[in-house]
């Protein structure tokens, strides 16, 4: 099944959607006694919408897909698809035919009811089951890795999950999550359960023979990643993590990047929550002057002050091409704000 094309699938969808439109005439009489012209209709019917159909697939992009990676979007895209299909039938059934003389009436609108359901079958069923078939080849495969218990069943926890189910390579089979989330307890995760609590990791981990632990809450302060690290090396558990949620946002890592807990984890800071009205207070309508403003703090500063109005800006720095640069980088955004450059050693 890894070796499933899609033009394998158009090959498939060629010999099964004329059976669609067979089956659903079948169906609508009850068998083959259909009466004078049905036959001739039939036949044209399935000429005519055949083409158009595949047409449809091909624009909708279902020949441009993984089907063994098959998710929740590609199967958005299917019913988007079968949806068109049956349009375009409708559209050729009930006016093009008949308008054309090709056939004597319109097709019934049954068959173009069966039609529609027969062909998202016809269409969905052998992309499925090569995802389906996937899942179990990778399924057998995973049993000689190292079970690892995941803690947080939230979307970080969901996409290693996933990293591990689909990348064998790694070595380490997901066998189950720890959260402390009470409405998440005995729910499953990409078919992965929740076992229990973190309070419950030691418990958890001696059943099932684990001895790694894997840390995905990418947002959470350095007190509960100290808490789960000491409460698994309590354990005698390995532990890695995600990385961090200033990782995420500055783009330097991805979240399924596992890596061994560092100190940086162990010492993450709290947010911090200015309090914007009163710096506003202090700032609007005023004269401000930052010192060191060409260095990464200074001029951190003048970009946060500049956004709360003040009359003037005085940005003192010893080096010229870093205040240069600060007074290209603000005037643009702040055209009406008076910036004084003050090259000077404090």
């Amino acid at each position: 099944m890894y070796r499933v094309r899609n033009r394998t699938f158009f090959v498939i969808d060629l010999l099964l959607l004329p059976v669609a439109g067979f089956l659903a005439y079948f169906t609508r009489f009850e068998g083959t006694e259909w009466p004078a012209g049905m036959q001739s209709q039939m036949l044209a019917f399935v000429v005519a919408t055949v083409p158009l159909k595949l047409i449809v697939l091909v624009v909708a992009g279902l020949y441009r897909r993984l089907w063994r990676y098959a998710s929740i979007a590609d199967l958005e895209l299917l019913l988007v698809a079968s949806f068109l299909s049956a349009i375009t039938s409708v559209a050729t059934g009930v006016f093009a035919l008949p308008l054309l003389g090709i056939t004597d009436g319109r097709v019934p609108f049954s068959v173009l009811v069966l039609d529609a359901g027969l062909t998202t079958i016809a269409v969905s069923l052998p992309r499925f089951l090569a995802r389906i078939k996937a899942r179990r080849e990778r399924r057998v495969r995973r049993h000689s890795g190292s079970p690892a218990i995941i803690v947080g069943a939230g979307v970080a926890g969901g996409l290693i999950v996933r990293e591990l189910l689909e990348n064998v390579q790694l070595g380490l089979v997901p066998i189950g999550f720890v959260d402390d989330d009470s409405s998440k307890q005995g729910l499953r995760v990409h078919n992965v359960p929740v076992l229990g609590s973190v309070a419950d990791l030691d418990v958890i981990a001696q059943r099932h023979g684990t001895r790694d632990v894997i840390i995905a809450i990418p947002s959470a302060p350095g007190r509960v990643i100290r808490g789960i690290v000491r409460r698994a090396m309590e354990a005698g558990l390995a532990t890695r993590t995600v990385p961090g949620l200033f990782e995420l946002l500055s783009g330097e890592k991805a979240v399924s990047a596992l890596r061994r807990v560092e100190i940086q984890d162990l010492l993450r800071r709290e947010p911090i929550v200015t309090d914007t009205a009163r710096v506003r207070s202090l700032v609007t309508d005023r004269t401000v002057l930052v010192t060191g403003a060409g260095g990464s703090i200074g001029s951190e500063l003048c970009r946060q002050l500049a956004r709360l109005e003040p009359t003037k800006l005085v940005a003192i720095g010893r080096g010229e091409n870093s205040i240069f640069e600060l007074l290209q980088e603000l005037k643009p955004d702040f055209p009406l704000l008076d910036i004084d450059p003050v090259i000077a050693d404090v």
